[in-house]
């Protein structure tokens, strides 16, 4: 599977990066996958909304963002985004942007587990420890995962920071395993 990686000036020193995948034949275009959108309001509530999406979308939505981003202009202030546009933090099940993804817009701390990432027989799984690739939206944040919570001991933290528009084709360890996810400026 080939990835094809381009980098663009934008003013202000800002450097952007932006890759885009080419569609594999292992995933056909149109196969459906789960996009949970989640936004964080301002009085501190979450609006989640469910909505499936074939492997063409996604395409279609990552090349947009490139394009977005690769623009004379850059990226633009979006008030809301209610569909995993432009600013969102978009997270996908699988490297290099497939697969079922969750998009988050807005400040806050989102407890993964507590999103729907699957049902199987009845029980259903967050999305706690499913994070394979993403690609950063419009805030700054971090993945991260403590280590002896319930051991008596300080908790040992582990875990990855981004900086806006940050393309992570294979998401690290700690990003992997996270069980939590801060965007904006805020620590946990």
């Amino acid at each position: 599977m080939g990835v094809t990686c381009r980098f663009a000036l934008l003013s202000l020193a800002f450097a952007l990066a932006g890759c885009s995948q080419e569609l594999s034949s292992d995933v056909p275009s149109t196969r459906e996958f789960e996009r949970t959108i989640v936004v964080f309001e301002a009085d501190g509530t979450q609006a989640v909304t469910h909505v499936r999406v074939t492997r063409e979308e996604q395409l279609r939505d990552l090349a947009a963002r490139e394009d977005l981003l690769a623009s004379a202009s850059g990226p633009k202030a979006i008030m809301r985004d209610v569909n995993c546009a432009g600013s969102s933090m978009w997270i996908f099940d699988q490297e290099y942007m497939t697969g079922n993804e969750i998009c988050f817009f807005g400040w806050g701390l989102a407890h993964l587990k507590d999103y729907v990432h699957q049902c199987i027989g009845g029980s259903c799984f967050g999305w706690a420890g499913y994070v394979r690739s993403y690609w950063a939206g419009a805030d700054a944040g971090f993945f991260y995962y403590l280590v002896n919570v319930d051991a008596g001991v300080y908790p040992e933290f582990h875990g990855e920071s981004f900086t806006p528009y940050k393309y992570v084709g294979v998401a690290g360890p700690a990003a992997a395993f996270s069980t939590d996810l801060r965007l904006g400026p805020s620590r946990p």
